[in-house]
């Protein structure tokens, strides 16, 4: 399955396009990994994923997988945490050059794109 963007900006940030209705929908089983592959024009800069999931008493926690530094990695495969039981949400982060000062000192890249990915209970 292909995702449209919600969100793409150039590098720095600006020239935003996208739609925030571009959410894709997909079955994912419980405890069944999920493999994304993004294009070479999001693996040529620093990406993640972000997810939510339903643990095994309920509770919707997050995750997210390291940042992955340019040309480093076209996939990733997406396993739940031990405490997991229902895969719930994924996004693939792009960063753009835009940075802002973080909460912790240090700095925080912006996002320059967004695709969204809901996953439906079967």
């Amino acid at each position: 399955m292909e995702v449209a963007p919600a969100q793409y900006c150039n590098p720095n940030g600006e020239k935003c396009t996208g739609s925030p209705d571009a959410v894709g929908k997909l079955r994912v089983p419980d405890g069944s990994p999920l493999q994304i592959s993004v294009p070479g024009k999001v693996s040529e800069t620093p990406w993640q994923v972000v997810f939510l999931y339903r643990g095994a008493n309920g509770q919707e926690l997050d995750g997210r997988s390291p940042v992955f530094t340019p040309n480093e990695r076209h996939a990733y495969t997406l396993e739940l945490p031990p405490d997991g039981v229902h895969l719930e949400h994924v996004e693939v982060q792009q960063f753009s050059a835009v940075l802002t000062p973080g909460a912790d000192g240090g700095v925080d890249f912006g996002i320059g794109g967004s695709w969204v990915l809901n996953v439906e209970q079967q």
